[in-house]
């Protein structure tokens, strides 16, 4: 007996319920998976003793049972839920469901394409307000969310390395955000032998070496990041990603309600620091030096310095007024991002930018008498408090011989020559054939600026500039 139409259409069907079963029911096991990590993540943490490691375990218990119990119900709904049909037609009918019976595998092949169909039409599957998809987003917690989790997957690839030689004369491009680091960054890459951490090791970041193996991107398409400053971005672009490794050795010890605080790296701390980096060079023998951009650099700058007198830091700076204005336009970009999309205070929680947004710290620094800048983030003073506050700091580093100031202005107006004078000072051959000025605009009005505050600004820039490369 030839199956009829109608038994094919059951087969679709049933496909089709399986798949939306599990989509609109997906947090189970999203909350089954993060539970069932956290979990794991409590063995596997460090330096607690067992006690309260036990106490920890207990109290999740429960939740993760209740989570696989509730799991496997949802699970076992959907099942019935999606052969319903089939079953009902046997029932109604009277007849067997001939396609099952005999032709299992039209069946199954028929089965699949349903299945694939609420995938392929948006008003089923639903939208997100998100650039991360839901399983992208949960695995984003799963790694980055379990410090531990990350940490064990870092032991493990560092082990293997524990004998390689490492190489000390790392570079960091480092000042206060919207300074220009990311074009730095991104050109320093791009034209020398220097190689760092991109969008690609993301989410685990600890462990490049283990997600290399599994996540190849091909595209190289770039696209406008969300800062909506025609800086484009995509799977191998560099970007500030080394200060999760900084946060999940040191427990955020370093992050306080209020600020960003200064603070000291031990020497087990420093020594895993530069196994990271041999983890980040590229096994194709295309490696070369370090570079990373960080913003939070400074915090932890003298304790590395006492460690290591030969990596060299490039610390950008700004024009104050300017600065300010840009950093005031992101803080409320952002601030309305991270209201819209909860994922993206989540995400830039985890890689440590506390620059802007919601989420915003300034930094504290310990050889500091001033407080904390005080005034409303939203207004364009608070944020020439935080630029004076980062610069009197830096200001205090700039007899360094490795430490090198550099001008946003001659950045943009003459990349050619400023890369020609940071190859000869940081050792690494650039090239700059095919540089040219790019336009850098300006829409900030003095007068909302607070005299006093902006004058002593611009009193210290005027000073540092006469250190700048």
């Amino acid at each position: 007996m030839l199956a009829t139409a109608l038994d094919w259409g059951l087969a679709v069907l049933s496909g089709a319920l399986l798949s939306l079963g599990l989509i609109y029911w997906a947090g189970a096991f999203f909350t089954l998976a993060l539970r069932s990590v956290g979990l794991l993540n409590i063995f596997l943490t460090e330096g607690i003793d067992e006690d309260t490691r036990h106490a920890r375990v207990v109290g999740r218990l429960g939740g993760t049972v209740l989570a696989l119990i509730v799991f496997v119900v949802y699970l076992g709904g959907v099942a019935v839920l999606s052969f319903a049909p089939i079953y009902l037609f046997t029932v109604v009918t009277g007849q067997p469901y001939i396609l099952l019976e005999q032709q299992p595998v039209y069946f199954w092949l028929a089965f699949g394409l349903g299945s694939l169909l609420p995938l392929l039409l948006p008003t089923l599957r639903g939208s997100s307000a998100s650039d991360y998809s839901p399983l992208s987003q949960l695995l984003h917690r799963l790694i980055l969310g379990n410090y531990a989790v990350s940490r064990k997957l870092f032991r493990l690839e560092a082990a293997r390395i524990a004998h390689d030689a490492v190489d000390e004369s790392f570079v960091i491009v480092s000042g206060l955000a919207r300074a220009g680091t990311t074009a730095l960054c991104k050109m320093l890459a791009e034209r020398g032998a220097l190689y760092s951490l991109r969008y690609a090791n993301v989410p685990f970041l600890m462990s490049p070496r283990l997600w290399a193996k599994i996540y190849r991107p091909r595209s190289d398409r770039e696209r406008e990041r969300s800062h909506g400053d025609s800086v484009g971005f995509g799977y191998n672009s560099v970007e500030a990603l080394e200060e999760y490794f900084w946060k999940n050795m040191l427990d955020d010890a370093f992050i306080t309600p209020g600020a960003l605080t200064e603070h000291e790296v031990s020497a087990e701390t420093y020594t895993d620091y530069l196994k990271y980096q041999q983890l980040v060079k590229p096994q194709d023998g295309s490696g070369g030096t370090y570079l990373a951009k960080n913003n939070n650099f400074i915090l932890r700058y003298a304790s590395l310095r006492s460690h290591n007198q030969a990596f060299s830091i490039i610390c950008l700076i700004r024009e104050p007024l300017d600065h300010a204005s840009s950093l005031l336009k992101l803080h409320r970009r952002f601030s309305e991002q991270q209201r819209a999309d909860p994922f993206v205070l989540e995400y830039m929680d985890w890689l440590g930018h506390h620059e802007f947004g919601t989420n915003h710290k300034p930094f504290r620094f310990d050889d500091q008498e001033e407080a904390l800048p005080e005034g409303n983030p939203a207004q364009l003073d608070y944020w020439l408090h935080v630029w004076l506050n980062y610069y009197r700091r830096v200001a205090t580093l700039v007899d360094d011989e490795k430490f090198y100031l550099l001008c946003y202005r001659e950045l943009v107006e003459r990349p050619a020559a400023v890369l020609a004078e940071l190859s000869a000072r940081i050792g690494v051959p650039l090239r700059t054939e095919g540089l040219r000025p790019f336009t850098a605009t300006s829409t900030y009005d003095e007068a909302t600026a607070d005299r006093g505050l902006l004058e002593q600004c611009r009193a210290l820039y005027e000073e540092l500039q006469r250190y700048a490369v």
